[in-house]
């Protein structure tokens, strides 16, 4: 199994890298992760 997170400065493009990501392969583990004031958001990622 490989891991890996994907990180983005907002949810919009996270979306994008996501998706790109499951075409690839891979598969969303868990939630959406976000610091307090939402710069920065991320998704961890298995395949």
């Amino acid at each position: 199994m490989k891991y890996k997170i994907i990180t983005a400065a907002n949810v919009g493009t996270l979306e994008q890298l996501v998706n790109q990501a499951i075409a690839e392969g891979w598969k969303p583990q868990g939630g959406v992760s976000a610091d307090g004031s939402f710069r920065m958001v991320c998704q961890a990622m298995v395949s």
